[in-house]
């Protein structure tokens, strides 16, 4: 259901997904307000375009067996990006084409390199996006699938991430009452403030 912010009442639009997703993982509306990408837990992880104009699905698609966790719209609604459990997939809504990218464990003589769960996006610009992990850190990714200028905020898994309309600034949460302010400068992040809080009160800034 989708329902009207100035008045809980109205409920503008309401549809189902197929019988096979038991669950909605994450969704999210692109800034035009015109299209709502759904992402149903199903074997497939399956996601789902609504356009709230013709009330209609205009694209369905099958991702990947990997749970995905968040998606995202790029600015100008023509991209969004999927994020989940050691994957991440991009998708071109124009030609209804999505390219999926899985990254494996690796090993640094005997030991054990586990590649990280993606949990949480956001676009950043010029088509790069910024990706949170379980290892508490956040990249850049670019269409070219390469995460690059990794900036480890905390110890903890990244649960929320969300950047201002002009892309300067990213908060993001550890899930452990913490609250990250960075910003951005060329791709490169720094913290320019963080936040504890304890029973929705700040306890401390730093």
């Amino acid at each position: 259901h989708i329902w009207s912010p100035e008045d809980p009442t109205i409920c503008f639009s309401s549809f189902q997904l197929p019988n096979s997703c038991k669950e909605v993982c994450c969704l999210s509306f692109d800034n035009s307000g015109k299209y709502l990408v759904s992402v149903g837990k199903d074997p497939k992880n399956s996601f789902f375009v609504f356009c709230l104009r013709t009330q209609s699905f205009i694209w369905t698609s099958e991702t990947t067996e990997n749970v995905i966790f968040d998606v995202k719209w790029s600015q100008n609604g023509e991209y969004f990006c999927l994020v989940g459990n050691k994957v991440i997939i991009y998708a071109c809504l124009s030609i209804k084409q999505i390219r999926i990218v899985e990254y494996k464990d690796s090993k640094n003589g005997e030991e054990l390199i586990e590649a990280p769960y993606f949990t949480c996006v956001s676009y950043s610009n010029n088509n790069n996006w910024i990706i949170g992990d379980s290892k508490g850190k956040l990249s850049f990714w670019d269409q070219m699938n390469t995460l690059k200028d990794q900036k480890q905020v905390c110890e903890n898994v990244i649960f929320a991430l969300n950047t201002s309309f002009k892309h300067e600034f990213i908060c993001c949460s550890d899930g452990k009452g913490n609250l990250y302010i960075l910003k951005e400068k060329f791709y490169v992040l720094s913290i320019v403030q963080k936040l504890h809080f304890e029973n929705n009160i700040v306890k401390g800034i730093d």
